[in-house]
């Protein structure tokens, strides 16, 4: 079943039926909507649509009474074959380029590659049994788990990792990521990130404490921030997983209690401010 994106405008003098009539049969027209395309039920499309039911069956029938559809008896409605029609360009495109490809290498007798997966003594039916138990009976599987993966997941690769690679590791010491890049590319974004509020924060909120040298203050910050981003992850565990709020009220929550965090500790730890003594001396000067 196709999913149309298709613009109505209620305060349009041509009827809602007839502009959904008419963006229909032009894709039929054009070959976007071509032979054999399952249209979207009823019901459904109204409801994406913010239309009533009446609006698209009446749209449906008079694609039917014109030809450009058919009805099928509890299938739904199909597009017929429009003779006019023609080959849509994208769809153009993508055929030439997939002439153009290479045929495919024989298989080899041996294959030792390791990212591919023997379909003959792959357990399909195990899997497909498996799959069913974990979706009914773990809800956690629809829910945002831990930032550095799952612990269970972390626990037997830490395990795989001892018996047969010979690394000794904790669970907390792994992060289970989407590929490299991804752990590379969010590694870069915080450490620009701590870098960027740094130079901001001390440069027009906080006051350079005298005596403390500029690297010892940039770890105190950093040390500041990573806190801070455990007291987030924390909050958003608590909040998501153990009392199932929503996850957007828990972020917000969890993004408010970690700025005034933050500003606090920055504030005592780094800003050089207006202690007691130093207002004594002015006034006795």
């Amino acid at each position: 079943m196709l999913e149309l994106t298709v613009c109505l405008d209620a305060e349009a003098e041509v009827p809602l039926y007839q502009q959904l009539y008419e963006h229909l049969a032009g894709q039929i027209r054009c070959g976007m909507l071509k032979k054999g395309d399952r249209l979207p039920g009823k019901r459904n499309l109204a409801g994406q649509l913010a239309v009533a039911v009446n609006t698209v069956d009446t749209a449906y029938q008079m694609l039917v009474a014109e030809g450009y559809l058919e009805a099928r008896e509890r299938s739904g409605f199909f597009v017929l074959e429009y003779a006019g029609a023609p080959v849509w360009e994208g769809l153009a495109a993508e055929q030439a380029e997939a002439e153009k490809e290479a045929p495919p290498s024989p298989a080899p007798r041996f294959d030792l590659s390791t990212g591919a997966v023997d379909t003959a003594l792959f357990p399909f039916r195990t899997w497909g049994r498996l799959q069913k138990e974990l979706l009914y009976n773990g809800e956690e599987l629809l829910r945002h788990g831990h930032r550095q993966g799952d612990m269970e997941l972390r626990r037997e690769l830490a395990e795989y990792l001892r018996s047969y690679r010979g690394v000794v590791c904790t669970p907390g010491q792994i992060v289970v990521g989407a590929g490299v890049e991804y752990l590379l590319s969010a590694t870069i974004s915080f450490t620009v990130s701590v870098v960027f509020n740094y130079l901001a924060s001390m440069r027009y909120v906080f006051t350079h404490k005298e005596g403390m040298s500029r690297r010892r203050e940039f770890v105190i910050f950093v040390v500041l921030s990573v806190i801070g981003l455990l007291i987030n992850d924390a909050l958003m565990f608590v909040g998501t997983t153990l009392l199932g709020i929503s996850y957007l009220i828990t972020k917000v929550f969890a993004t408010a209690v970690v700025m005034v965090y933050n500003f606090v500790t920055r504030k005592k730890f780094l800003d050089a401010g207006d202690t007691p003594v130093t207002e004594a001396a002015g006034l006795m000067e």
